[in-house]
């Protein structure tokens, strides 16, 4: 351990005097690279020394995806764990592009779905991007599912089946207002507003709040729930 603790201090000294906002610059990942390699000898302890200083870049990583790219804990805990993966595979904390190429390539030929090789693909353009380095890649096609839908009936049914005014009132939002389950949650009574009809939406997964319009009968229902429990 005691190159991890040399790397760790070398690091913070040189990213005190560095002019660069963000220490782990391409410079500082080869003295990373170098540390590593120096002490991983051929002694069966390279992978615990690899965690070591993974643990280290991934953390900071994180830090950075949510203070500068003001990105959610949630989505940052996913991203960082895509590249650990990817930093693993590669054996290496200061990649090129393509080393990410290959990695692409691999995924695709293990039969990835294309949604997951586009998530991995975004994290590492982070990555990238916090090491001071492009990656333009383009991500594989997306098939494009035809939407499965609730007929006029089978909504009708499903809500003459809701013995209770709060589930009720929850899937005529959803259903009219087109709102998420997480969405419909996180609604605050400040957020309907009852003359014009309309639902504020806040807290979306794409961190863009919207409006939207409802029908008077879905406001009716809320109204009843409001009345009966508060």
């Amino acid at each position: 351990m005691y190159f991890v603790d040399l790397f760790r201090y070398t690091s913070e000294y040189v990213a005190s005097f560095s002019q660069y906002k963000n220490p782990y610059n391409g410079t500082m990942l080869y003295l990373v690279s170098v540390f590593y390699k120096a002490c991983c000898p051929k002694n069966g302890n390279e992978g615990d020394t690899l965690i070591c200083v993974l643990e280290d870049i991934l953390e900071d990583f994180s830090l950075y995806l949510r203070v500068e790219k003001g990105i959610s804990e949630g989505v940052a805990r996913n991203y960082c764990y895509s590249v650990g993966r990817f930093l693993r595979w590669v054996d290496t904390p200061n990649p090129n592009k393509k080393d990410a190429m290959k990695y692409v390539d691999t995924l695709m030929k293990e039969k990835k779905k294309a949604a997951t090789v586009r998530n991995i693909l975004w994290a590492l353009k982070h990555y990238y991007q916090f090491t001071g380095k492009e990656l333009n890649l383009r991500p594989p096609r997306e098939r494009v599912k035809q939407i499965d839908f609730l007929t006029v009936m089978e909504a009708k049914s499903l809500l003459y089946k809701i013995d209770n005014i709060r589930d009720y009132s929850m899937m005529l939002v959803m259903l009219y207002g087109g709102l998420r389950v997480s969405e419909v949650c996180n609604l605050d009574r400040e957020d309907i507003d009852f003359e014009e009809f309309t639902i504020t939406v806040r807290n979306t997964k794409n961190r863009v709040d919207r409006t939207v319009v409802v029908t008077e009968k879905c406001i009716r229902a809320i109204e009843q729930f409001f009345f009966s429990f508060f």
